[in-house]
């Protein structure tokens, strides 16, 4: 059975995070310019991903298999 990891991170901040890239605003709130408020991770059973809310249909974790 194949498995996947999602990860859920809400940091805040009083700044417009698009503006800065995922990297920089994780950095940010390791650095205290903004918030992470919560994280949580688990493991996901692939064949349940597709009824996922935040699952995007990606093609990405299907490379190599061709």
């Amino acid at each position: 059975m194949k498995e996947l990891w999602k990860t859920t991170i809400v940091i805040w901040s009083d700044w417009d995070p698009n503006s800065t890239t995922l990297v920089g605003l994780a950095s940010e709130a390791e650095k205290g310019d903004a918030y992470c408020a919560y994280t949580h991770s688990e493991l996901v059973d692939i064949d349940s991903i597709p009824t996922d809310p935040h699952w995007d249909n990606t093609e990405f974790f299907d490379r190599g298999k061709e």
